[in-house]
C-alpha cells in the first residue's frame, strides 16, 4: 500500500543541466543532467568527487552568487586556480580559464553562466551571463581591469556598452529578481546611460527575470553534502551541542535530543522510518537512546535492537554506524526542494542493504527533492532501475552518468534508462567497469 501511494504522490522535478569546461580532468566540454535520482558511476579519479563539488557550487550561482564561489566547502575542496583548471600538457599546458553552467531543459534555454580567469592564483570572474531564450544579459571584465562591460542581446539584435565605475555586478541578479520590467529599464539607463536604446525590451527583461526566478526555485536550498566516510561509533555520548557536519558526529546527540523532547510525535516517526528501512535491509529492528542518568547532562548510548535486547551501536557491525547519518539526516531533512549530495553511501554495507538504499532514495524522492549519489554498488543501481520496472520512478526521474577515464582526461556518459528499467545504448567500458568492481572485491 505503501508503494501505491508513494507512485501516485510522485512529483517531477525539473531537469537540470550542469555544463562545464577547462576543469580539472574535464578539458573538454561536459554536459550532465541532474534528475530527481542521478547516478555517478565510473572508475577512481574519473572526476565524480569534481562534479558533486560543482553541484555545490551550482547553487550559489543559482541563488545570485558572482565570484564568491564555495570552490573549497567540506566535505569538497578544489583548491586554488592551478588545482581547478585543467592541464592539458605540452604547448596548452594550463586552462586560460573555466566555465561553469547551469541550464533548465525545456523549449526555451534558461541558463546561468560564470567564466573565470586567474587572478593572484585564485579563480576571478571574467564573465556572468543569464539567457533566457532569444535574451541575454552579460558582463565581462576588461582585460587588466576591474570594470566590466555589459552586453544585452535580444531579437532585434545587440547592444554593448561600458558600465560605470559605480557598477557591481553582483547586484545585477538581486534587481533582475527583485524590480519590475520599468524599474529594470531605468536602471539600465542610469548605469550604462543607454536612454532607453538597448537591445531588450520590457518583454525580454521580463523573461531573463523569471528565467533566474526558475532557476533559483529549482536550487532553492542549499545542498546537504556527505563525507564518503562518517564518524565512527563511541560507546558512550556526552550530550553536547553539535553543528551538522558531513561526517555525521552530531547525529547521535539529534537521536538523544529527539527522544528526550516532550514532543514525542517526531520522535515516534523517526524510529517508526528507521525500523522499516532496517527491516527491509535486513540491518537492525530498531533504534533507541539508553540514557545512563535522569539528567540531560548526564550521558547516553546508542542502542540497536537486532532480533532482541538492544547492543551498543559500537558492537554491532560498522554498516550501521556509516549508514544512520544518511538516514537521520535525510529523514529530518523532510522539506521540499531539498538537494542531497552522497558520497558512497554504500560502504561497510551488505549486498541486501546496499540494495534496499537504492529503494530508501527512491521513496524519499517524492518531494520534489533531488539526490545525486556517488556509487561503486550495482545492487543499489539495479535497484534504482528496479523500481523504474516498477513503475514507482518514471525513467526521465532518473539520470545515470557513467564517468570514463580518456588519456588524460575524463568524459561523462548521459546514459538513459526505458520503461523496464534497462540501460540505453550504454557503452562498452560501463559494463565492464562493474565486472571489473566484482571482481576486485572477490579478489580474483
Amino acid at each position: 500500500m505503501v508503494d501505491q501511494v508513494f507512485a501516485l504522490c510522485w512529483t517531477l522535478a525539473m531537469t537540470v543541466r550542469l555544463r562545464f569546461e577547462g576543469i580539472r580532468c574535464f578539458s573538454e566540454p561536459q554536459s550532465a543532467a541532474i534528475r530527481p535520482i542521478t547516478l555517478l558511476v565510473g572508475e577512481n579519479s574519473s572526476g565524480k568527487t569534481t562534479f558533486l563539488a560543482l553541484c555545490q557550487i551550482a547553487q550559489a550561482m543559482a541563488q545570485g552568487a558572482t565570484g564568491d564561489l564555495p570552490f573549497n566547502k567540506p566535505p569538497f575542496s578544489l583548491g586554488a586556480y592551478d588545482q581547478i583548471a585543467s592541464y592539458r600538457g605540452g604547448r596548452a599546458g594550463r586552462a586560460k580559464s573555466f566555465s561553469l553552467a547551469i541550464e533548465l531543459d525545456g523549449e526555451n534555454s534558461r541558463s546561468i553562466r560564470e567564466e573565470f580567469v586567474e587572478k593572484r592564483g585564485q579563480p576571478f570572474l571574467r564573465s556572468w551571463r543569464l539567457t533566457a531564450g532569444n535574451s541575454a544579459f552579460q558582463t565581462k571584465a576588461r582585460p587588466g581591469s576591474d570594470e566590466y562591460s555589459i552586453l544585452l542581446e535580444g531579437p532585434g539584435g545587440k547592444t554593448e556598452a561600458e558600465a560605470q565605475q559605480s557598477f557591481e555586478v553582483e547586484a545585477w541578479p538581486a534587481i533582475l529578481v527583485n524590480y519590475d520590467a520599468v524599474a529594470i529599464r531605468d536602471w539600465i539607463d542610469t548605469e550604462l546611460g543607454l536612454s532607453g536604446a538597448t537591445a531588450l525590451t520590457e518583454s525580454d527583461l521580463k523573461s531573463l527575470g523569471n528565467a533566474l526566478k526558475a532557476l533559483r526555485e529549482e536550487f532553492a536550498r542549499t545542498p546537504y553534502a556527505f563525507a564518503p566516510i562518517r564518524t565512527s561509533p563511541q560507546r558512550t555520548y556526552d550530550p553536547v551541542i553539535a553543528e551538522p557536519k558531513p561526517e555525521g558526529p552530531h547525529i547521535p546527540m539529534l537521536l538523544a535530543a529527539l527522544s528526550r523532547s516532550a514532543r514525542k510525535q517526531p520522535w515516534a516517526a523517526l524510529q517508526s522510518a528507521l525500523k522499516d528501512f532496517g527491516q527491509r535491509s535486513g540491518l537492525f529492528d530498531g533504534i533507541e537512546i539508553v540514557n545512563k542518568g535522569r539528567k540531560e547532562s548526564d550521558p547516553f548510548q546508542v542502542g540497536v535492537k537486532s532480533g532482541g535486547p538492544a547492543f551498543n551501536l559500537i558492537d554491532v557491525g560498522y554498516g550501521v554506524s556509516q549508514a544512520l547519518p544518511i538516514l537521520v539526516d535525510t529523514l529530518q531533512r523532510a522539506s521540499g526542494s531539498e538537494f542531497f549530495l552522497l558520497q558512497q553511501p554504500e560502504v561497510h554495507l551488505h549486498p541486501r542493504a546496499q540494495a534496499e538504499l537504492g529503494s530508501f532514495f527512491a521513496r524519499q524522492a517524492n518531494k520534489k527533492r533531488r539526490f545525486v549519489i556517488e556509487t561503486h554498488s550495482d545492487y543499489l543501481v539495479d535497484r534504482i532501475r528496479m523500481e523504474v520496472r516498477r513503475k514507482r520512478l518514471a525513467p526521465h526521474d532518473v539520470s545515470l552518468l557513467y564517468f570514463e577515464r580518456l588519456g588524460n582526461g575524463a568524459h561523462i556518459n548521459n546514459l538513459e534508462l526505458d520503461k523496464t528499467g534497462s540501460i540505453i545504448n550504454p557503452p562498452h567500458g560501463f559494463r565492464q567497469f562493474f565486472l571489473n568492481e566484482e571482481r576486485d572485491l572477490l579478489g580474483i
